[in-house]
Protein backbone atom coordinates (compact mmCIF):
# COMPACT_ATOMS: atom_id res chain seq x y z
CA UNK A 1 0.00 0.00 0.00
CA UNK A 2 1.32 3.09 -0.35
CA UNK A 3 2.23 5.10 2.39
CA UNK A 4 0.18 7.90 1.50
CA UNK A 5 -2.67 5.97 2.19
CA UNK A 6 -4.47 5.26 5.48
CA UNK A 7 -6.92 2.49 5.94
CA UNK A 8 -10.44 3.70 6.78
CA UNK A 9 -13.19 1.10 7.11
CA UNK A 10 -12.08 -1.28 4.70
CA UNK A 11 -11.11 1.52 1.93
CA UNK A 12 -7.91 3.38 1.83
CA UNK A 13 -8.29 6.65 1.52
CA UNK A 14 -4.98 8.97 0.83
CA UNK A 15 -4.49 11.29 3.51
CA UNK A 16 -3.36 15.31 3.80
CA UNK A 17 -1.60 15.50 0.26
CA UNK A 18 -1.88 18.43 -1.70
CA UNK A 19 -5.05 19.74 -3.22
CA UNK A 20 -4.02 18.41 -6.73
CA UNK A 21 -3.26 15.17 -5.28
CA UNK A 22 -7.28 14.20 -5.40
CA UNK A 23 -8.75 12.21 -7.32
CA UNK A 24 -5.86 11.15 -8.99
CA UNK A 25 -4.30 9.49 -5.83
CA UNK A 26 -7.79 7.68 -4.97
CA UNK A 27 -7.53 5.89 -8.84
CA UNK A 28 -3.97 5.32 -8.14
CA UNK A 29 -5.37 3.34 -5.49
CA UNK A 30 -8.14 2.02 -7.34
CA UNK A 31 -10.81 3.78 -5.80
CA UNK A 32 -13.89 5.83 -8.08
CA UNK A 33 -15.22 8.88 -6.59
CA UNK A 34 -18.89 7.40 -7.01
CA UNK A 35 -17.77 4.16 -4.91
CA UNK A 36 -16.62 6.38 -2.37
CA UNK A 37 -19.17 9.19 -1.92
CA UNK A 38 -21.67 6.13 -2.43
CA UNK A 39 -20.40 3.90 -0.06
CA UNK A 40 -19.23 6.96 2.69
CA UNK A 41 -23.32 8.70 1.68
CA UNK A 42 -25.01 4.98 2.92
CA UNK A 43 -22.81 4.74 5.95
CA UNK A 44 -23.85 8.28 7.01
CA UNK A 45 -27.40 7.41 6.05
CA UNK A 46 -27.24 4.35 8.54
CA UNK A 47 -26.07 6.36 11.53
CA UNK A 48 -27.16 9.75 10.94
CA UNK A 49 -31.25 9.21 9.60
CA UNK A 50 -33.13 13.08 8.41
CA UNK A 51 -30.81 14.75 7.11
CA UNK A 52 -31.66 18.24 4.87
CA UNK A 53 -29.57 18.31 1.65
CA UNK A 54 -28.10 21.26 3.17
CA UNK A 55 -27.02 19.28 6.19
CA UNK A 56 -25.82 16.73 4.09
CA UNK A 57 -23.39 19.00 2.14
CA UNK A 58 -22.41 20.85 4.99
CA UNK A 59 -21.20 17.18 6.07
CA UNK A 60 -19.68 16.10 2.74
CA UNK A 61 -17.20 19.14 3.42
CA UNK A 62 -15.89 17.86 6.34
CA UNK A 63 -16.14 14.35 5.11
CA UNK A 64 -13.95 15.43 2.04
CA UNK A 65 -12.49 18.15 2.87
CA UNK A 66 -10.07 18.30 -0.25
CA UNK A 67 -11.00 20.62 -2.74
CA UNK A 68 -10.33 17.94 -5.57
CA UNK A 69 -13.32 15.61 -4.25
CA UNK A 70 -15.83 19.09 -4.01
CA UNK A 71 -17.17 17.97 -7.88
CA UNK A 72 -18.69 15.14 -6.02
CA UNK A 73 -20.70 17.36 -3.36
CA UNK A 74 -23.87 16.91 -5.23
CA UNK A 75 -23.59 13.21 -6.04
CA UNK A 76 -22.78 12.32 -2.43
CA UNK A 77 -26.20 14.36 -1.84
CA UNK A 78 -28.36 12.34 -4.30
CA UNK A 79 -26.91 9.20 -2.30
CA UNK A 80 -27.18 10.21 1.14
CA UNK A 81 -30.93 10.94 0.12
CA UNK A 82 -31.43 7.73 -1.85
CA UNK A 83 -30.11 5.23 0.72
CA UNK A 84 -32.51 7.28 3.51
Amino acid sequence: MNQNIAATGGASVPVCLNDNSYPVLCRQEGLSCHTCISDSAGHLARVCRGLEGKAAKQLFVQIYPNSGCAPMVHRFVEAYLAAV
